[in-house]
């Protein structure tokens, strides 16, 4: 006699069919469910979704590619649904992996809150605090900062990312960081603004220039001088612009 196996519900096939397209095999279908496993893909979908490409998460996390791919695709099928949109050169978040990421955020941010809070219980702060910075910002400021800071607090990790100063304030409302550094930021109501400093814009000139020697120079001094200026996104032309224009003047900008 020969055993014969039950067919399977419909929608069981149908399970199996998907998962089959996803490459899982029959042990990574048993653990699907398991809360290990949907940690573990959520942790990798995030790194992925932050760094655009499944070999950029790979690099961050230490795993092969091959694992990366297999936990995101194990974690499509889970939820029933497609979070990337694969492109040639790195991956995309669909409209899904777009809740799903805003959802690893608020998590990320509530697990860092009660380890902070747990911590202040035994009498030691704990947590990760990331910092959105100015690239002028890192290799001097920031590292002395985070030394003195870290002698009080041995327990708080730090990430920081450099970026344009005009997306400093985007990250912190997006809740992507927690503190920014930035120049000359227009913030909201919502912003709570822990220092500032005032720090001069100055010209450079060759030693032939007619400018040199000047122990003070104006915005006008400059209005028939051929410039050479950052790109507009950056926060030093933005600033440069702005004041050039309540002063009516205009420059000219040889070399962007």
């Amino acid at each position: 006699m020969r055993a014969v196996r039950p067919e399977a519900p419909m929608g069981e096939r149908r399970d199996v069919a998907t998962a089959s397209r996803h490459g899982l095999d029959d042990r990574q279908l048993r653990l699907l469910g398991s809360p290990v496993m949907i940690r573990t893909s959520l942790r990798h979908f995030m790194a992925v979704a932050r760094l655009g490409s499944i070999r950029a998460a790979s690099a961050s996390l230490n795993v092969a590619q091959s694992a990366v791919s297999r936990r995101v695709q194990a974690l499509e099928h889970y939820l029933g649904c497609t979070l990337f949109d694969r492109m040639p050169n790195g991956v995309v978040l669909t409209e899904a992996g777009q809740v799903l990421f805003a959802s690893g955020l608020r998590l990320e941010f509530e697990v860092d809150g009660m380890r902070s809070e747990l911590g202040a219980l035994r009498g030691m702060l704990r947590g990760r605090l990331r910092i959105a910075a100015i690239e002028s910002m890192i290799p001097d400021v920031l590292p002395r900062a985070i030394g003195r800071f870290r002698e009080l607090h041995p327990a708080i990790t730090f990430t920081v990312d450099a970026v344009p100063s005009v997306q400093v304030a985007g990250l912190i409302q997006d809740g992507k960081a927690d503190v920014g550094i930035g120049l000359s930021a227009r913030l909201g109501p919502d912003f709570l603004v822990f220092s500032s400093v005032r720090e001069p814009l100055v010209a450079v000139t060759s030693p032939a220039h007619p400018l040199v020697g000047k122990e003070h120079m104006e915005l006008m001094d400059l209005a028939d001088c051929m410039m050479v200026l950052a790109p507009p996104p950056s926060a030093s032309r933005l600033i440069f612009d702005e004041a050039c224009r309540a002063s009516g003047i205009r420059i000219t900008a040889a070399v962007e």
